[in-house]
């Protein structure tokens, strides 16, 4: 059979079988995608059947399937699990349609719900995303202990509830999110776990329902070509998030320094973009521009959390700054001032994950859905103490005036605001 496919598909294979490490199956795997498209349903099939470890060559091809070849593949995959739970290649298809196309899993749900690998870990709970409630009554059945899996254990019982509760949260629907706060008690979940629960999924409950926690719209920052320095073989093959996002003529402030000062350590804040004008759907409602800052000495170091003020420009200034000012003890260059552009996110890449990703895509992204390093944080507004939404979030390997910004160890700073107060946040995670 392998006698029948591509070549470099017949080489990938080949060499990992052989443990040819120095073929170089990222870059293979890239060329293959970008040349032949239509081939990657081959190569995902290909590497199930015969490499059903997986590797991270797959998951970059992926990113070029075209999105009508989604369900086909996803069907495959699907039968793959159904034989062999443990088959870590379909595992990989499943999990990156669930970020790409996640509207092929529905068919799928309930059968992949009794797939008990697939919820391993939160991103089991991926595929039910955008679901609505076309399951609900399942997921409901599963709550109160009755199994869609015929003679099960106790333990096993618990552990479908558990999940039924995962998947109920990731809907991110209001009925669905309603069923699950009313079971969350019988599952151990206290008020406090609960409300870290719905943080997961980017939502608090108040009187009357839900509040959404992030913007309905999602852009991505572009930068000049050259900004950002990337593999060698993510500079050769254009990866989606990357070329489909380029820009000729970037038009927003970027980087540098302002006028105001920390309120720690009393040197100049760091800039890091002004939004003049500010885009539709953020949020942000009071104001017609916004400058967002940070200071990268004394933020994640001398405390996690930067809280700042904005006036009716939009220019920030530190909340209760310290009356005694004292150096960092990581003293920090700006980042290096230019000029970016914001683009609209592709349907395609409205999710996306941080460990997924792997370094592969651009997670530089305004409003949308943030992509954690750890688990979700929302911080309350020190002024009203209503929790703040979020606004955006930058990944490592910026430019500053003297290297590369790496937000801790290669992690990601995010921004909220208080569109009430006009009170922004900024803190970073890394692993």
């Amino acid at each position: 059979m392998m006698d029948t496919v591509h070549p470099l598909i017949r080489d990938l294979i080949t060499d990992f079988q052989e443990r040819q490490w120095k073929s170089e199956p990222m870059e293979k795997a890239s060329r293959l995608a970008t040349s032949a498209p239509e081939e990657v349903t081959s190569l995902a099939q290909a590497v199930m059947r015969e490499l059903p470890k997986g590797g991270t060559f797959l998951d970059a091809a992926l990113a070029f399937l075209s999105d009508t070849d989604w369900p086909a593949l996803v069907t495959i995959a699907v039968e793959y699990l159904r034989n062999d739970p443990d088959n870590e290649a379909a595992d990989a298809v499943i999990t990156y349609a669930s970020l790409q196309c996640v509207q092929a899993l529905h068919p799928h749900l309930t059968e992949l719900f009794r797939i008990p690998a697939r919820f391993n870990t939160y991103f089991g709970a991926y595929p039910w995303r955008e679901s609505g409630t076309q399951h609900l009554d399942f997921l409901l059945r599963c709550l109160r202990r009755k199994s869609p899996v015929s003679s099960v254990s106790d333990q096993e019982a618990e552990d479908l509830r558990a999940n039924a509760f995962l998947a109920l949260l990731e809907t991110r629907h209001p009925g669905a999110l309603a069923a699950a706060a009313q079971a969350a008690p019988t599952l151990g979940y206290n008020a406090e776990q609960l409300r870290w629960s719905l943080f997961n999924v980017d939502c608090e409950q108040e009187a009357g329902g839900f509040r959404a926690l992030v913007p309905t719209t999602v852009r991505h920052l572009r930068f000049p070509t050259g900004y950002i320095e990337r593999p060698a073989y993510l500079k050769e093959f254009p990866f989606p998030t990357w070329e489909t996002l380029s820009l000729e003529a970037p038009s927003y402030r970027f980087g540098g320094v302002l006028d105001t000062t920390c309120g720690l350590c009393g040197s100049p804040l760091h800039h890091l973009l002004t939004l003049d004008p500010i885009p539709q759907g953020l949020g942000v409602t009071r104001i017609s521009k916004l400058a967002l800052a940070t200071c990268l000495s004394c933020g994640g170091y001398e405390t996690e959390w930067l809280f700042f003020l904005h006036d009716g420009d939009g220019t920030p200034s530190p909340h209760n700054p310290a009356a005694t000012k004292r150096p960092p003890q990581f003293p920090a260059r700006p980042l290096m001032e230019i000029q970016v552009g914001i683009a609209d996110t592709p349907p395609r890449w409205r999710w996306q994950d941080w460990g997924l990703s792997n370094s592969r895509e651009h997670l530089h992204r305004l409003g949308g859905h943030p992509c954690r390093v750890q688990s979700a944080e929302f911080p309350s507004c020190p002024c009203c103490a209503r929790t703040m939404t979020f606004l955006m979030q930058l990944d490592s390997e910026l430019k500053t005036e003297d290297g590369y910004l790496l937000w801790g160890s290669g992690g990601v700073a995010y921004l909220f605001w208080c569109d009430a107060c006009r009170v922004s946040a900024a803190m970073w995670q890394c692993t």
